[in-house]
Order: C-alpha cells, then structure tokens, then sequence
C-alpha cells in the first residue's frame, strides 16, 4: 500500500475561516549560502514553553508535547526536509522497515533494527524491540486519565509476532491509521523501564525516547537543554550538538529577545513571525531569512439543531448565517490580503483524500454525499459522472448499505 501526500492545506480547507499569512523566519548566519551543504555542530536556539509534565499519556497540552518532541520516534512520522513545502503531511515509515496490510484490518509491522533507546538510566541504550510497541500502545489505551484514548480506539489487540514484527488488529476499518500512528501526541513510543522506575513519566528523569536529542537539562520556567544523541539511528542525523528550549511566557519579551538574536527562529507560535512584522525585520537585518507560508486557521461555528425552540435546525437559518460572513473581506481586514478562502463542505477534498488512500468504502460514501449535493443543487449529470465509475468498482460488498445507498441515487440519477 501506498501513501501519498496531501497537505494539511488541502486537506484542512474546510474550515470556515480563511487560512492566514504566515512566516517561517530565521536569522540567517552572515554569508551563509541559500543551499549550502549542512555542517555538523553548533546550537540551536529556540523559543520553547515550559512543560507540564513529561507524561504524554496524561496531558494534552501543546507545551508538554512539543517538548517531548525533540526525544521520542513514532513508528511512522510526517515527512519533512528542505524540499518538503510548509504545512504537508505526508506519512513515512519511521520506527517501521517495511509494512503490509493483508486485509481490511491488520497491519503487520517489520521493526528498524538496531535503533536504541538514549542511553541512560534506566533503559541504558538497550535495543528498541516489538514489545516496546506493544507496551507503548497498550499504556496509551488503558491509562486512567488519558484524554487522547480515542484517537487510537480502533484498535482490538496489538500483538508480538517476533522480536522485530508487530501485528495490529482494529476493530474496524479506519482510513487514518497510519496518520494516528505518525502522531506524536499519540503514538510516541515509550520504555517500560522508565514507567516502572518512576511510576510515571511526569519527572523529567523519566523522558527516555529513541529520538534525535536526549533531555540534558530541565530548569523550570528557564530552559530546557537537549544534546545531540550520537547512537541516532538515522545515521548523520541530528546535525547540530545542542538544543536551547528557551522559556518566555511573555510575548513582548519573545519578540524583543529574537530582534536581539537571542533566538535562532520566529517567536510566534510555530516559530513564525506575522506577515505584517516582515518589512520592519527586513530592514532591521538585511541577512534575515524567511520563507512565507499559509497556515491553516480552522474556526467553527456550531449550531444547535436537535432544538426546535432554536432556529439554527432550519436549513435557511444556518443558509442566512453563512451567506452574511464576508470571507474575503476577513482575509482583507486580518491578513492584509495575504489568504486563501475555503469552502464550507470540502467533500471533493475527501473523496480525493479518499481516493488517494485506497479507502473504497469511504471513497464510495463521500461520492453518494457529494452526489446528493449536486442532485439537490441540479447538476445530475455531474453527479452521476462522478459516482457511477466508482459504484462500478464494487463487485463484492464492502458493505451492503453503502452500495444501497449509491445504487437509489444513481437509479434517480438516471
């Protein structure tokens, strides 16, 4: 089975909120080349936040994940790299060799071998084997507290085949699977001998990954330092020795410290600056390098429909509301501009994500959605263009309601 890659962009243009203008910006050692070759050494400074905790089973703050980030590996990541444009999402294999999925189900995992955990206490750079897998997972679903436990429901029972082999069996099909598995809020791996020492992972002493940088340091509300791990299993990787986490809660504060070069990146969130703080920068460091971006702003609005003594359950209502939002005029008004609209139901969006992923059975359910939409909207022929080659493709149930369900609309299609 193959992945392709979708952006966030592509995928997330649905919400109802445009996506805003952003930059990803850094300053750029004086005369340093646009592509030169990377050099192994030196430090990385960067505006961080103050964890809440190491335990990523128990909290679901950005602070304490995006710290855990720098120490722990997934079994599968989201590509990244130079030649990788902002804001895509592509799954690779990370943890995992290869890969196979013999039906619906089951997923048969073939383990890297050779990775090891950071070498200290506890785990003392012991081998990363299957039952880390399996311990790791089966923590994640069954630790009291752990508010993220849905995104991994699916699964029925996570098995040990060999020492280098994970079986993994759902309880129904489910088109994220690897994307939930390349999530690091969910699907870092974790050592049982760390949780068994500390009882938890919340003390810092407790944060042993098989990840780029070991945790050196940890001063609360100051900084967090990593060092580079020598034993990295992506060999040559990470290039620099040192990470400084940098701890400013106040943004003021950030801004003034990164004009002054006291971080090597954007003090917004993400490391960005705004698009509107890019001519002032330029002109404050001429060898100032950024790369402009759109990021994704999902707003929602909700509405009640189930009560009947509110008026949003009126189609017209919800119509109304819709019609009067100036989308443009927001792009206009917040990002000078700078912004792409998105559309209130990205359902060409899903089916090709749907598409792209091998999800027939969801491929076939958004296509009789978005057929149902144009049939209502008068455009027949488009639907039916778009939903009979897909109907055609089943020749045995995938489930018996769906094929239903596409068979009535194309019969009225006709």
């Amino acid at each position: 089975m193959e992945h392709t890659g979708l952006s966030r962009r592509e995928v997330l243009k649905g919400g109802t909120a445009a996506s805003a203008a952003w930059m990803a910006g850094a300053l750029k050692p004086e005369g340093a080349a646009e592509a030169a070759t990377p050099k192994q050494g030196g430090t990385l400074r960067v505006n961080g936040w103050d964890p809440r905790g190491f335990d990523m089973h128990l909290s679901l703050s950005y602070r304490t994940q995006t710290t855990l980030s720098f120490m722990h590996n997934n079994l599968f990541r989201f590509k990244s790299g130079p030649d990788v444009p902002i804001g895509r999402l592509e799954v690779e294999p990370d943890l995992v060799e290869t890969w196979e999925q013999p039906d619906p189900v089951t997923y048969i995992f073939k383990l890297k071998e050779g990775v090891r955990w950071h070498d200290k206490p506890p785990v003392n750079g012991r081998e990363f084997v299957a039952d880390d897998v399996k311990y790791s997972l089966d923590r994640f679903l069954t630790i009291p507290g752990n508010a993220r436990r849905s995104n991994l429901d699916m699964i029925d029972k996570v098995e040990v085949v060999n020492q280098y082999t994970v079986k993994i069996t759902l309880k129904r099909p489910y088109v994220w699977f690897l994307d939930q598995l390349a999530d690091a809020m969910t699907s870092a791996m974790i050592a049982r001998e760390a949780v068994e020492k500390f009882g938890d992972l919340k003390k810092p002493e407790a944060a042993i990954g098989t990840g780029p940088w070991i945790l050196e340091k940890y001063d609360p509300n100051v900084q967090v330092t990593f060092v580079r791990n020598p034993d990295y299993f992506h060999k040559g990787l990470p290039y620099a020795d040192k990470v400084e986490w940098i701890i400013i809660s106040d943004n003021a504060t950030r801004q003034s410290a990164y004009r002054a070069g006291k971080f090597d990146f954007g003090w917004q969130f993400i490391c960005t600056v705004q698009v509107d703080e890019v001519e002032q920068l330029k002109k404050q460091h001429p060898d100032w390098h950024y790369k402009p971006f759109l990021w994704d702003v999902v707003s929602r609005t909700m509405f009640r429909t189930d009560r009947k003594d509110l008026p949003f359950h009126k189609a017209d209502v919800r119509r109304a509301i819709s019609l009067g939002i100036d989308r443009q005029g927001t792009i206009d008004a917040l990002n000078e501009g700078q912004g792409a609209m998105s559309t209130a139901i990205p359902l060409v969006r899903a089916l090709a994500i749907a598409r792209q992923q091998g999800a027939r059975g969801t491929e076939l359910r958004v296509a009789t959605l978005l057929g149902r939409l144009w049939q209502k909207q008068g455009k027949r022929e488009q639907a039916r263009d778009l939903l009979l080659p897909i109907y055609n493709c089943f020749t045995e149930g995938f489930g018996t309601i769906e094929l239903q369900e596409a068979k009535a609309l194309l019969d009225q299609l006709a």
